[in-house]
């Protein structure tokens, strides 16, 4: 039975689609920060990022995006549906987008060892990359399945011509994957097929081995017992009793020969049995090992995935608190500021009153004082008034860097990003 076989029936199900006929290219943008990386698509150089490739949407690729100074980044890329502006569409995303880590320096803080698979996550997290540890045609195969699972989805049916048309290229497209797949997984069981019949090859060849010995023993056997009969006709020329005593003699022979024999043929039709009970045996034992494999990577995946979205909340969480804690200490320098300000301001003004009272005389040398004093609170009051701008700008960066930081995580989309920082550009303005 083929293990493929469902998704094209799936798939002509819906709308049933042929799998000839439909254009299987896809143009993708790669692009990368930093910019100018080497990007190599199944170990060929394809071009230096922002580079575009073309992909056949029934293939899975092996990308991998590096630069001098950085780590190389790799993932596999395999099509899938995905909803656009114009309809579900199945394929590869139009952009793909490459963050490279910066290889430490000596004196650069480094992530521990016990921590790099996580970070590792994280950052194929941070691309838009699956952390899915999940690989091969088993992979592929749940992907083909998801895929047309979505697009049964009433939610994605078209609605317009064009999205009906885009619908039907999709559904194509992705007959022709799972066409691609069926290939793939009858080549795989060819492939097992000529393994297990190698294998009884050389079962059949230890028992025509065995056979062959059997065969020498009865040859054996058989000398032995011309030999004896040979003896027995030189013995009748001696007298009754040796010939008896050779009779006897040869008789003996002949059944050890006989024992031997049996014995021979019992061991060989033993060795035979142990020898395929040996290879059925470790037939299971290497499927049992498989399946525990499989159960085993499932498992870390999930528990992967529960660990990367808790430590991106925490590290949300954490830079809302350093955002708050910015916009205190920037209230509190400016509130600290206008109070100076008005203190001066105020002590000026009582000095110009003092001096006047004192003396007209000195009016022009008190006025000259006071205005002294005024410009100085004056500059002070820009000071404070330039700290307070400092300090806002200072909580526009970090709330800038926590947005970014959401939108790299992918835990907004586009629109609320640039909804909330034309918001954030608003607030700096006023």
């Amino acid at each position: 039975m083929r293990n493929s076989a469902p998704f094209l029936l799936l798939c002509a199900g819906i709308v049933g689609c042929s799998t000839s006929g439909s254009n299987l290219s896809n143009t993708v943008t790669v692009t990368s920060n930093p910019t100018a990386a080497a990007v190599r698509l199944n170990g060929e150089a394809v071009g230096r990022t922002p580079t575009e490739v073309t992909l056949d949407r029934t293939k899975t690729y092996e990308m991998s995006v590096g630069k001098g100074g950085f780590i190389t980044e790799s993932t596999t890329i395999r099509p899938k549906a995905i909803n656009t502006k114009k309809g579900v569409k199945f394929g590869f995303p139009e952009t793909i987008q490459f963050t490279l880590t910066k290889v430490p320096g000596a004196g650069d803080p480094t992530v521990p060892e016990q921590d790099s698979a996580e970070f590792r996550k994280l950052v194929k997290r941070a691309n838009g990359d699956s952390t899915d540890e999940s690989s091969g045609i088993k992979a592929d195969l749940a992907g083909v399945a998801e895929s047309a699972r979505r697009m049964q989805d009433p939610a994605v049916q078209p609605k317009t011509a064009e999205a009906k048309q885009n619908y039907e290229a999709a559904l194509k497209a992705l007959a022709d994957r799972a066409a691609e797949l069926e290939k793939q997984v009858d080549d795989s069981r060819g492939a097992a097929k000529a393994e297990t019949a190698k294998e009884l090859s050389q079962v059949q060849k230890a028992l025509e081995e065995q056979k062959a010995a059997a065969a020498k023993a009865r040859e054996e056997l058989a000398t032995a017992k011309a030999d004896v009969e040979a003896k027995l006709a030189a013995a009748g020329k001696n007298s009754d009793a040796k010939a008896a005593e050779a009779a006897k003699a040869a008789e003996q022979e002949v059944a050890k020969a006989r024992l031997a024999a049996e014995e021979t043929k019992a061991e060989a039709m033993k060795a035979a049995e142990a020898k395929v009970a040996e290879a059925a045996a470790a037939a299971a034992e290497a499927k049992v090992a498989a399946e525990a494999k499989v159960a085993e990577a499932a498992a870390a995946a999930a528990e992967a995935k529960v660990a990367a979205e808790a430590k991106i909340a925490e590290a949300a969480k954490a830079a809302e608190q350093e955002v708050a804690k910015a916009r205190l200490a920037a209230e509190e320098t400016k509130t600290e500021a206008m109070k100076a300000a008005e203190a001066k301001v105020a002590e000026a003004a009582a000095a110009a009153a003092e001096a006047k009272v004192a003396a007209e005389a000195k009016v022009a040398e008190a006025a000259k004082a006071a205005e002294q004093e005024v410009a100085k609170a004056k500059e002070a009051a820009d000071a404070a008034k330039a700290a307070a701008a400092k300090a806002a700008a200072a909580e526009f960066s970090a709330r800038f860097a926590l947005l970014e930081s959401r939108r790299r995580a992918k835990t907004i989309t586009e629109e609320e990003y640039a909804e909330q920082l034309a918001a954030l550009r608003k607030k700096l303005g006023e």
